[in-house]
C-alpha cells in the first residue's frame, strides 16, 4: 500500500470521509503527486457538507489545503505567530497563529486533530473550517541605483571672476557749486568788507584833516 492510500485509510478511520472522496475524484491515489511528501489540512465532514464546491474547482480546493512538505504537528508548533508557509497554490500562503497546543491556527482554521496520518511522507491534520487564503505579499524590488551625474560646468564658471575681491571704500561725492551759489556766498560773507573799508577811509580822512588844521593854527 502506498503512502497516499495509507493516508486515506487513516482519514476514514477518523471520520474525515468527505476529504477522502475529494482526493479520489481528482485521482490523488497516485503517489506521483505526493512523492516528495505533503501535509494536508483536512476540514471536518460537517464543514465540508455545508460548503458549496464545483467539480471544476476540486483540485484547487485540495491544493488550497496542502503544504508542499510533510510537517508533523511538532514541526508546525515550532513556527512562531506570523510565519508564512507556501500553500499548494502559487503565490498563496498560510499564516501561522501559534497560541499553543490547543490553540494553533492556520489562517482562519484551528487544528483540532493533529497527526491523523501515520505515513512518513503524508501528514494530515484535522481543522475546524475551510481555509481562506491570503495573497502572498512580495516586497517590491529595490529601486535601481542611478548613475552619478556627469560633470556639468556651472554657468558662472565661464565668467571672469576676480580671484581677490576688494572691499570698496565709501566715496563721498563732491558736487560743484553753481555760479549763483558762489555769488550768494560772496554776498553773505564778503559783502561786509566794502563797508569796513569805507569807514576806515572816512576815519583816516578825518584824521588827516584834523592834523592839517592843527598844523595851520600853530
Amino acid at each position: 500500500m502506498g503512502d497516499m492510500a495509507s493516508a486515506m485509510n487513516n482519514l476514514r478511520s477518523r471520520s474525515y470521509e468527505g476529504f477522502v472522496i475529494l482526493l479520489k475524484m481528482i485521482n490523488y491515489t497516485d503517489n506521483s503527486s505526493t512523492e516528495a511528501g505533503a501535509t494536508f489540512l483536512v476540514p471536518i465532514d460537517k464543514v465540508l457538507s455545508e460548503y458549496t464546491l464545483s467539480p471544476l474547482n476540486i483540485q484547487q480546493f485540495v491544493l488550497r489545503h496542502r503544504i508542499e512538505k510533510p510537517l508533523p504537528f511538532k514541526n508546525l508548533m515550532s513556527f512562531p505567530t506570523g510565519t508564512q508557509i507556501p500553500s499548494g497554490l502559487p503565490n498563496q500562503t498560510f499564516t501561522i497563529t501559534n497560541g499553543g497546543w490547543r490553540n494553533f491556527n492556520v489562517n482562519n482554521a484551528k487544528i483540532i486533530a493533529p497527526n491523523i496520518c501515520k505515513s512518513s511522507l503524508i501528514k494530515c491534520h484535522g481543522i475546524d473550517a475551510v481555509i481562506s487564503l491570503h495573497q502572498q505579499t512580495i516586497p517590491p524590488p529595490p529601486p535601481a541605483l542611478m548613475p552619478p551625474p556627469a560633470n556639468i560646468p556651472h554657468p558662472d564658471l565661464g565668467k571672469n571672476i576676480p580671484s581677490t575681491i576688494h572691499r570698496q571704500k565709501p566715496q563721498i561725492s563732491l558736487t560743484e557749486a553753481t555760479p549763483g551759489t558762489l555769488e550768494d556766498q560772496n554776498s553773505s560773507s564778503g559783502g561786509v568788507r566794502p563797508l569796513l573799508w569805507e569807514v576806515l577811509v572816512i576815519w583816516l580822512f578825518s584824521y588827516l584833516v584834523s592834523l592839517l588844521l592843527f598844523t595851520l593854527n600853530i
